[in-house]
């Protein structure tokens, strides 16, 4: 098995939908197992009826798939890190962290991330080969950077060694998760055709559905980590009979007089319905 050395990629800032480094800080529990490229722009909509439908296709369940079936490949793919690695990765990270803030995992993500594009580019399967390695990037950085660490230096040690753990799993996890993809694909179908149905529809970042058992908090979560809007959802404050909300309610409000931002309701429906199922989250690895 190859041993990709993890190279660190600089995150893109500025856009309206970039994700900058306190993004990836940020609290998205509530979107399951979805993971964000840390160097990318994410663009997230929600769907309903024959639109929605029409999404519920196999390439929009891979980031989902990849996420799950990490976790099964996990007790065959846990390869020694390369030495190498992260002495490179350490020396980049410790002058980067120099008189500033330091965000861990962001570091680590943006750099696994990079070595995921490097090693999949060209692959038969291009876009299921980045999502199994970005996996690994996601669960290995997750797991290295969740402790509260006392300095730069050690937030750059823990993650370097999640990027690097990441790289040495990578054409293992790439392998072994080639064969679950079409089971999980075809399970996955139904959930997001069944969330469809929903009055909230379902959430697709990127193209790829979001299976959360919460579509509201997890909507909430991307537009305050993200600063972004999410075309087919408002967020609405609803007190009493009163809702205020930038373009109508959102599902918390099933009824609303059209006439202006702040509505004043005769009745009111409230209740989010929940789908999903329940991901499996990795437990931290012991150091």
């Amino acid at each position: 098995m190859r041993t990709a050395r993890l190279l660190f990629a600089t995150l893109s800032l500025g856009a309206t939908f970039a994700i900058t480094e306190q993004a990836q800080a940020a609290d998205l529990s509530s979107c399951g197992d979805f993971f964000f490229d840390p160097g990318g722009d994410v663009q997230c909509e929600v769907k309903l009826d024959v639109d929605c439908d029409a999404s519920c296709e196999p390439l929009a369940f891979e980031v989902e798939c990849a996420a799950e079936l990490y976790l099964g490949c996990e007790g065959g793919c846990d390869l020694d890190i390369d030495v190498e690695c992260t002495l490179d990765c350490e020396a980049g990270c410790n002058v980067d962290c120099e008189g500033g803030e330091f965000d861990c995992r962001a570091y680590c993500e943006g750099g696994c991330f990079a070595d995921c594009e490097s090693r999949c580019t060209g692959d038969a399967n291009e876009t299921q080969c980045r999502s199994s390695c970005e996996a690994g990037c996601n669960v290995e950085c997750g797991a290295s950077c969740e402790v509260e660490l006392p300095d730069c230096e050690a937030s750059c040690q823990a993650s370097c060694e999640g990027g690097c753990q990441a790289s040495a799993n990578a054409d293992c996890q790439i392998e072994c998760q080639a064969d679950g993809y079409i089971d999980c694909e075809a399970e996955l179908q139904g959930g997001c055709e069944i969330a469809c149905e929903t009055p909230e529809g379902a959430l697709f970042c990127d193209g790829q559905w979001i299976n959360t058992d919460d579509l509201e908090s997890c909507a909430d979560a991307i537009i305050e980590s993200f600063d972004i809007e999410i075309d087919g959802y408002a967020r609405a404050d609803c007190e009493g009979n009163t809702c205020t909300a930038e373009a109508g309610c959102t599902t918390k409000c099933a009824t609303a007089a059209p006439s202006t931002h702040d509505s004043t309701f005769g009745m009111m429906a409230l209740g989010v319905a929940t789908l999903g199922l329940a991901a499996a989250r990795r437990r931290r690895r012991s150091r």
